[in-house]
């Protein structure tokens, strides 16, 4: 590309469409009379900005994430010019053919993120939210297990409340029959005492 002394209308738009992307001033020609207007040169900013050995990484660090919608509305007339197409393109050079399909590949991405972007922050949004929840249910499940606990210690107090009561209640019983045992002996044998005094009076 750099060698190219008559760039056609396939080259010139992919000067265009660098130094709008990379943000390159084009040159103004301007007009020689006044039916003409003042033209943009980008093909030699181009040369002499653009086209170095370090283009190539330029092109692979570009920050595809951070497109301006701008950018794009100015790129878009010229992915779509006739001149701009990838037969054109190959028969142009190989360079201009691969910096063409990158600038479009560009364009179709932030298109693409256009739809991906809101659908991931809802995501984002959603997980956030279920984290949230996540995290009120697991303080929720911390208390009532810690209630359920509580009860159950309230339950074996209780039950054994009531085992102690119950073994004391039958220990009373137990008590009272024996007495009514002892009683009922005693009685029986202050009769038997008192008949063998009269038989023996």
């Amino acid at each position: 590309m750099k060698g190219t002394k008559s760039p056609s209308a396939g080259l010139l738009l992919v000067a265009q469409v660098l130094c709008l992307i990379f943000n390159v001033k084009p040159k103004i020609i301007r007009a020689q009379t006044a039916k003409e207007v003042d033209r943009m040169d980008y093909w030699e900013p181009t040369l002499k900005n653009l086209l170095k050995p370090e283009l190539l990484k330029n092109m692979q660090t570009f920050d595809k994430d951070n497109v301006s919608p701008e950018l794009v509305i100015s790129l878009k007339p010229i992915l779509e010019s006739p001149d701009y197409t990838e037969d054109k393109m190959a028969k142009t050079s190989q360079a201009a053919l691969g910096i063409s399909n990158w600038t479009k590949a560009i364009v179709q991405y932030d298109e693409a993120m256009k739809v991906v972007k809101p659908k991931q922050q809802q995501l984002k949004e959603a997980e956030e939210a279920s984290a949230k929840a996540q995290a009120s249910l697991d303080i929720a499940q911390e208390n009532l297990a810690r209630v359920e606990a509580n009860f159950a210690k309230l339950i074996a107090e209780l039950d054994a409340a009531k085992a102690f009561e119950q073994s004391k209640r039958q220990e009373k019983e137990d008590k009272e029959y024996k007495l009514d045992l002892a009683n009922n002996l005693i009685n029986k044998l202050g009769s038997e005492r008192d008949n063998w005094v009269i038989q023996l009076a």
